[in-house]
């Protein structure tokens, strides 16, 4: 049977890791954490059987982390692989319903991911979607191969949208199934009732707001068939942050400087004194 790797991406990893490590790691075939954190984590994996470590020595960013893994399991002759961030968990039977369904479908050659729902998504339908969040995700290396690279510019946010478009753009399918749901947090979400209506913010740190009016100005450019909403989304999306969340002023000059860094052609990592992320 073809093999299927889990390549998890870590960053200082909280102490529920391993009972989301568990979720899956039975699941598949091989394990592949790759840690962006400056100080080693082996230790929070040494009991996971068939496991391969691999620290970067310091943040180098989600598409980093993620490129590296995908080339190990390449050089182990893997077909496919699970990628998952650390705080993401399927609900029990979770992964082996996403690895069967991948399975039943994988014969298409125009497929290319198969993802879960998460447990907070409001939309429920399954079907070929043209995006969706990394984490959960099983998709083929052959495809990997084929398309190239995460982009590492981007270095996090938006780049499991970008990669998802580039896909799209080319003929390949991404099919969301409901027989495998994720327990993933996206932010630290602020939710109140305004007028009879709930209003939520995804209550980011101020460097996180950077990365994301950047990168989604960036992504904008290069896919504007998939990207109609995005600049509306940046606006209600600060609208929010004014409204519910604390620290305004600080991500408010960072979701400034991210903008002027888009239209100056700067990318990559953001150099700050007492990152919050």
């Amino acid at each position: 049977m073809p093999m299927i790797c889990a390549i998890v991406v870590v960053f200082n990893p909280e102490g529920n890791f391993e009972s989301c490590l568990a979720s899956y790691c039975n699941s598949v075939d091989r394990v592949i954490v790759v840690d962006n954190s400056p100080l080693c984590n082996a230790d929070r994996v040494s009991k996971v059987v068939n496991c391969t470590y691999l620290s970067l020595g310091g943040n180098q960013g989600i598409a980093k982390a993620l490129n590296v893994g995908c080339e190990v399991a390449c050089q182990l002759g893997g077909s496919a692989v699970l990628l998952m961030d650390q705080d993401s968990k399927f609900l029990p039977g979770g992964a082996d319903a996403l690895l069967g369904v991948y399975r039943d479908m994988s014969c298409e050659p125009s497929l290319a991911i198969v993802a879960p729902f998460r447990l907070d998504q409001v939309e429920t339908k399954e079907g070929y979607k043209d995006r969706v969040i990394t984490s959960g995700t099983v998709m083929k290396l052959g495809v990997y191969k084929e398309e190239g690279c995460f982009q590492e510019n981007l270095f996090i946010d938006e780049v499991d949208f970008e990669y998802c478009y580039r896909l799209r753009r080319r003929g390949y399918k991404i099919f969301q199934t409901h027989l495998s749901v994720l327990q993933h947090r996206v932010g630290e979400p602020i939710s109140v009732r305004i007028k009879g209506r709930t209003v939520k913010s995804m209550g980011h740190g101020y460097t996180r707001k950077y990365y994301i009016y950047r990168n989604r100005l960036i992504v904008r450019k290069q896919y504007p068939e998939f990207t109609e909403r995005y600049l509306r989304s940046c606006f209600f999306d600060f609208f929010k942050m004014i409204r519910l969340e604390r620290d305004r002023i600080r991500k408010s000059y960072f979701i400034l400087k991210g903008i002027v860094h888009y239209f100056i052609g700067r990318t990559g990592k953001l150099l700050v004194k007492n990152q919050d992320d």
